[in-house]
């Protein structure tokens, strides 16, 4: 009953359907079923609407066995609706391509709506009219379709995560591909370089294009920032829609919170916050987009996904393990891949006094947040917090 799960529970309600939730705790609604006494509850469902947090649990396969209909909100509320959709998936760069082409949309002067993974429940495109619907769509998300259908589905890329509700990669990539099983001819599907050759579906299949895009004017940092403008103009182009806004597109948009955010300059020394950095990739990615990697102080950890923390390692092909700051549940085993000592906490670091004049203090964790906060964003929220406060005590 998070996000998604309230605002399907409000969706069915206001169709009349008899409806009963589930969660780890009582919500404070009418018929709550425990979730250790779903199955025992034998309530004859007809339908169940899964939370795309919720893994394949007991309940659900026992459920699934007995040809009950599970699905979830991508499909449910695609039936409900008839907007466009443009879906967006992979595993980096999601809701930066999202919120990016939101900002298109609106120079546009088009009306869309914009949901998802992304935060807003997609359920909410039924409170309102829109031209268009982008929909960030996790492989979660995507376990969970029947006839869901993208005008235009895009997948950025696809790199190890989530394996500890995968068994590997390729049953990631699996769910991811199910974006585009649904898809016709009319449709148009934008694929990054590296999978194209391995997708075979009914639409029409683009590689990421090579357009010259001038990039004089952008504000946001890194290579990777380059090629998702060019993924937004590339779904303006499938759509038949104004490209050229895209020059503006480019000078406008200044980032998206917790995602190489600059929080700003100490002295000489500046702060980013990327705390949307779940995974070594991501890492691997922030520290590109600095050209001088000599002045890079990163500060790595979070909650573990798996014993073997040993592709970490390839962050020392950029730079030094001096310039490397630990802590979390991750930092014992990254202790040994380094060959350094680690911190309890961010807020440990921050007290060391470590960073010099000119630094570039960058939080780039590389593991989920569930080992100290809730989520990503409150763990951007900390590290913001202590930069707000050395800023104080600085200007002091």
């Amino acid at each position: 009953m998070g996000v998604t799960g309230k605002a399907l529970y409000q969706v069915c309600k206001e169709r009349e359907a008899d409806v009963w939730y589930t969660d780890k705790e009582y919500q404070g609604l009418d018929k709550f079923i425990p979730e250790q006494e779903v199955i025992e509850s034998n309530q004859n469902f007809d339908l169940i609407l899964k939370s795309p947090g919720v893994p394949w649990k007991d309940q659900l396969a026992f459920f699934r066995n007995s040809e009950t209909l599970v699905l979830g909100e991508l499909e449910v509320i695609s039936l409900l609706s008839d907007v466009p959709i443009i879906a967006i998936t992979g595993s980096n760069g999601k809701t930066t391509v999202c919120t990016m082409l939101k900002m298109a949309f609106d120079l546009l002067g088009r009306k869309v709506f914009l949901g998802g993974n992304i935060g807003n429940a997609y359920s909410n495109i039924l409170n309102d009219e829109y031209e268009f619907s982008v929909i960030e769509a996790s492989s979660f998300q995507l376990e969970l379709l029947s006839s869901f259908k993208p005008r235009v589905g895009v997948i950025l890329n696809i790199t190890p995560h989530h394996l500890e509700r995968y068994k590997d990669i390729e049953e990631y990539k699996k769910a991811k591909f199910e974006i585009f099983k649904n898809m016709k001819e009319s449709d148009d599907l934008i694929i990054c370089p590296q999978l194209f050759k391995e997708v075979h579906a009914n639409c029409r299949v683009h590689e990421r294009s090579k357009s010259n895009l001038d990039f004089t004017s952008m504000k946001v940092l890194g290579e990777h920032n380059k090629k998702n403008f060019i993924v937004v103009h590339d779904i303006l182009d499938c759509l038949g829609l104004d490209t050229s806004v895209m020059s503006k597109l480019i000078e406008s948009f200044y980032g998206v919170e917790h995602r190489i955010e600059f929080l700003g300059s100490i002295g000489k020394t500046k702060y980013f916050n990327d705390s949307k950095s779940t995974s070594l990739e991501a890492t691997l990615t922030a520290i590109k987009s600095f050209t001088d990697k000599s002045k890079i102080q990163l500060l790595l950890g979070g909650k573990l996904r798996s014993d073997d923390v040993s592709e970490f390692k390839e962050i020392l092909e950029y730079i030094s393990k001096e310039q490397i700051f630990l802590y979390g549940e991750s930092k014992n085993l990254l202790k040994e891949v380094f060959n350094i000592s680690g911190y309890s906490e961010m807020g440990d670091i921050f007290n060391e006094n470590k960073f010099k004049e000119g630094d570039i203090v960058l939080f780039s964790p590389g593991f989920p947040s569930y080992d100290q906060f809730q989520n990503f964003e409150k763990r951007g929220m900390r590290f913001k917090e202590l930069f707000s406060e050395k800023l104080k005590n600085y200007k002091a």
